[in-house]
């Protein structure tokens, strides 16, 4: 029987074996380092955030720099995820000042997600929306998906299991070119991965 792999493991375990010897003792350092190189920070508190799919935000980075990200669609019929909370995708679009930007996401330009998040992140100031752009047939067209982890008995222990699925939470065979973790992206999750890509220049 073949041995079961972890997709997402698998994923970045071969974008780290890509990485320079440096880029590799960066990130492994990563834990060590003091909160003003890895914490986000807040730009705009917002109480009642109006989101919906278009909506482009703002990410302020420890360098004071801006990286921008898109609501790529609203969550639906997921596993073990609310509907009506967001599926996200960072960008390599960066600005020294807050900008109101637009862009249409793409295959030269995603650089993280499919996150989900919950509107807790625009009302604690972590994503800032700064304009809006509906989505496109390009971008409704992107192969977007989740791997969902199940674990299951064998032999008096749990052994990790699991399937994919579309954006609208239909199981699929082939592997998403964009994948993620079907669950709540945390914030720390989301610092490690934004340092994770200025260690990589993406950013």
């Amino acid at each position: 029987m073949e041995q079961f792999v972890n997709p997402i493991k698998k994923r970045n375990q071969a974008e780290y074996n890509l990485m320079t010897e440096e880029q590799k003792q960066l990130i492994d350092g990563y834990e060590n380092l003091a909160k003003e190189y890895k914490y986000i920070i807040p730009i705009k508190r917002c109480r009642k955030p109006e989101l919906s799919e278009g909506v482009i935000f703002a990410i302020c980075l420890p360098s004071h720099r801006y990286v921008y990200g898109k609501i790529l669609a609203k969550t639906e019929n997921l596993p073990m995820i609310d509907n009506n909370n967001y599926i996200v995708m960072i960008t390599n679009v960066v600005s020294d000042n807050l900008e109101e930007v637009s862009f249409e996401l793409s295959e030269a330009n995603i650089i993280a997600g499919p996150w989900i998040v919950t509107d807790a992140l625009w009302k604690n100031g972590k994503f800032t929306t700064v304009g809006r752009r509906p989505i496109s047939d390009s971008e409704k067209l992107l192969d977007v998906g989740f791997y969902r982890i199940e674990y299951i008995p064998d032999g008096g222990t749990l052994k990790e299991s699991g399937y994919l699925v579309d954006l609208h939470g239909n199981r699929v065979e082939q592997e998403p070119v964009y994948i993620h973790s079907c669950g709540y992206i945390t914030i720390d999750g989301i610092e490690q991965n934004l340092y994770k890509n200025r260690v990589l220049g993406k950013i």
